[in-house]
Parts: structure tokens; sequence; C-alpha cells
């Protein structure tokens, strides 16, 4: 899906043709922000499954019943701070650019 629509927005950039990059730009965008939210929610997941495995495992080696509420859960900020550009910035800019000279 996204090697599609990078083609067509390639594509479309090279006619010139700035009503459909804005909108490829727009969905490229919408693409990448919901993948990187399902990578992350997954991470996230794997993580708290791998922790809870590791309190479960630790606690049956001690012959102790585990207790849930002191499982880390916490969400990763591995993913915090590492924000992609929006693609489709560049052409609304160039178009308000070019609508701003037309006046």
């Amino acid at each position: 899906m996204l090697k599609l629509l990078g083609a067509s927005y390639f594509k479309a950039e090279m006619l010139d043709n700035q009503f459909q990059q804005l909108h490829l730009a727009l969905r490229l965008s919408v693409t990448e922000g919901v993948q990187q939210m399902f990578q992350t929610y997954i991470t996230n997941k794997e993580m708290q499954v791998q922790n809870t495995a590791e309190t479960i495992k630790s606690s049956l080696e001690d012959g102790k019943t585990p207790v849930m509420a002191s499982l880390k859960t916490s969400p990763s900020t591995s993913s915090v701070g590492r924000t992609r550009p929006d693609r489709s910035t560049t052409v609304w800019v160039n178009m308000d650019i070019n609508t701003y000279r037309s006046s």
C-alpha cells in the first residue's frame, strides 16, 4: 500500500499536479501514522506479555503466588520523540505560496 501510494505521489509530483500531490500526501501521511501507531502498540503489548511471563515464571520458581498488581505494564517510551514530518506540509506550503503570489 505504501509503495503504491509513494509511486502515485511521485508520478503526481513529476506531472506537477498539486491537487493530486496533496490528496496522495494526505493519504500517505495517514497510512504512515496508522502504521507507526500499530507498530508502537504491538511493541508495547509484546513487552507487557514478556514482563508478565517473567513475573509469573519468577513467582512460580520462588513458590509464591504472582501478584498481578505489581506487573510492569507501563508503555514503552522508545517511540516518544521520533516523529516523522507530514508529507502534505510541503504541498500545502507550495500551494499557499503560489496562491499568495498570484493574488
